[in-house]
């Protein structure tokens, strides 16, 4: 089986430009990872090392559940590989060429807060992702729940710091998904950019295409700086009037004009804002069914309001035409004979009046269309509200009881660690912070927070705890050491050195008790032991009577 490290390959995961992705297991602590492995002939590149070594840097530095961990670094000469956590899931990409029309407004609006509160902890910290993309996002169920992890921190910009990770200065990210900010001037880009491209992903995952579809690399550069983001198409499932003005706001070309912050735009998705700014108006000309004057009609509205205002328009010229020609100024009355062509102009005037009562009647039916459509929008709005009313009190009540397990997590461990017993803290900790919903983990930010300065705090004990242990274990092992030197002293006879190294050892104030009864015990051997020579001595030498 082959290594990277001490890891073990079990499969490839996926295979890039710059490297390769394999399952792996550990064997230390019998878990699965993820090694990012670097091809062998970038490793001569010391730009690209030093953009890899980046990357686990500062990926290294981010602790939040949105954000895919790294656990290790590994550089053995031969192989320069990052080590992550092994996340069960597939890449939004994957998901979204399964969806040709999107996720639909609720899915979509959930994975995009959940990836806004990764970005927004990495935004606290200084970090600016740069190439946030759907490749870039993992996801999976949880519990019924679909989750997001933010990966691929490779090209993150700290902001304040201007050193090149190339050698050249070029661009880099996926153009597709890159802030018109960022084309212009890769260095000067801020947390608003990356709020550009989750615009850009949210837009994909409603409609299940780009906003820029370009096929050549100057066009799509051309259109993320100059053009106005298109509407939604109409191929996409409808949604409603706030999310599209969230939707355009966050793809504004403007930095200022979109949201200042990832938190406020999770906000705005969320419901919790009092307002957001309307979208832009785009104005489309439709052509009427009859001569007429073209109407401007605002593309914010459904396609099918369209048809039936056109059509309205269209009717009303056919009408007003008809009515023209035949309610004009009415002939003189003439005492000739009937004339044929008299007779003809009677008909087409009776086919005339016949074609305008049927233009009223569809008129009036068209109408009757548009108010019952107009109806039918109004109820699923209100509709659709109460739907969200519902599922914002359904996610307060699991926010509260969420926060009410963690408190009481926080209790548990609290008195563990006051007990003396940071392994059983450190467990408490570690098995409420993983029972947290990715989709739930900004809500209870803080109580997480908390729970990980006891972790840490646990980690420390357990440390101290250990090393107290080693401290304690080496100086029993000298003291046992010196017992077993007196008994090889008291084996050979020397009974009196035997007798003076137990003394000096019982002196010791911190002596163990073990030790300390093997100790008397070989004391009072040796003391026997010296009166027994004692003895032999005051007797003398035996006396051999001879025979006379």
């Amino acid at each position: 089986m082959r290594s990277i490290g001490s890891y073990e390959i079990v499969s490839l995961l996926g295979d890039g430009g710059m490297g390769s992705v394999y399952k792996a297991r550990d064997p230390r602590f019998d878990r699965l990872v993820a090694v990012k492995l670097l091809h062998p002939h970038y490793q001569r590149d010391p730009g690209i090392v030093q953009r890899f070594r980046a990357e686990a840097v500062i990926q290294a530095k981010l602790n939040h559940p949105g954000i895919v961990r790294v656990i290790d670094f590994v550089d053995n000469g031969d192989e320069l590989a990052m080590v992550q956590e092994y996340v069960e899931g597939r890449p939004l990409s994957a998901i979204l060429d399964g969806s040709p029309t999107g996720l639909g407004e609720s899915l979509a609006s959930d994975l995009t807060c959940q990836v806004l509160s990764a970005l927004g902890h990495a935004h606290a910290r200084g970090l600016v992702h740069r190439d946030i993309k759907p490749a870039n996002i993992l996801v999976w169920e949880s519990e019924g729940q679909r989750v997001a992890k933010v990966t691929d921190f490779g090209i993150a910009k700290i902001l304040g710091d201007d050193k090149k990770m190339t050698a050249t200065g070029a661009k880099m990210g996926t153009l597709a998904y890159m802030s018109p900010e960022h084309i212009r001037s890769p260095k000067s880009v801020d947390a608003r950019s990356d709020l550009y491209s989750v615009g850009v992903t949210l837009y994909e995952m409603l409609s299940g295409r780009l906003p820029f579809p370009q096929d050549t690399e100057y066009e799509l550069m051309r259109h993320v700086l100059e053009v106005e983001p298109p509407p939604l198409p109409a191929s996409a499932p409808p949604v409603s009037a706030r999310l599209q003005a969230i939707l355009d706001r966050s793809l504004a070309k403007d930095p200022t004009d979109r949201f200042a912050s990832a938190e406020e735009f999770a906000a705005a998705l969320r419901g919790e804002t009092a307002g957001v700014a309307a979208p832009r108006r785009r104005t489309t000309l439709v052509r009427p069914a009859a001569p007429g004057v073209a109407q401007p009609v605002s593309a914010a509205g459904s396609g099918v309001g369209q048809w039936v205002v056109g059509a309205c328009v269209g009717l009303a010229a056919v009408a007003a035409i008809t009515f023209g020609i035949v309610r004009g100024t009415p002939a003189p009355p003439s005492t000739a004979a009937p004339d044929p062509r008299n007779a003809r102009a009677e008909a087409e005037a009776a086919a005339a009046r016949s074609k305008a009562e049927a233009a009223e009647a569809e008129l009036a039916k068209l109408k009757a269309r548009a108010e019952a459509e107009a109806q039918a929008q109004a109820q699923a709005q209100v509709q659709a509200q109460a739907e969200q009313a519902e599922a914002a009190e359904r996610r307060r009540e699991a926010v509260q009881l969420l926060r009410a397990e963690l408190d009481a997590a926080t209790t548990q461990s609290r008195a563990l660690l006051d007990g003396g017993r940071p392994e059983q803290a450190r467990e408490v900790v570690r098995a409420a912070l993983d029972g947290v919903p990715g989709h739930l983990a900004t809500d209870v930010a803080g109580e997480s927070d908390a729970l990980r300065r006891l972790l840490d705090q646990a980690t420390e004990s357990l440390i101290a705890k250990q090393a107290a242990a080693a401290t304690e274990e080496a100086r029993l092992r000298v003291q046992r050491d010196q017992v077993l030197a007196a008994r090889q002293l008291y084996d050979q006879g020397k009974f009196t050195e035997a007798k003076n190294a137990c003394e000096q050892l019982l002196r010791q104030p911190d002596l163990d008790p073990e030790v300390r009864r093997s100790t008397d015990r070989l004391l009072a051997e040796s003391l026997e032991g010296l009166r027994r020579v004692f003895a032999g001595t005051r007797a003398g030498p035996a006396v051999t009577k001879k025979n006379p």
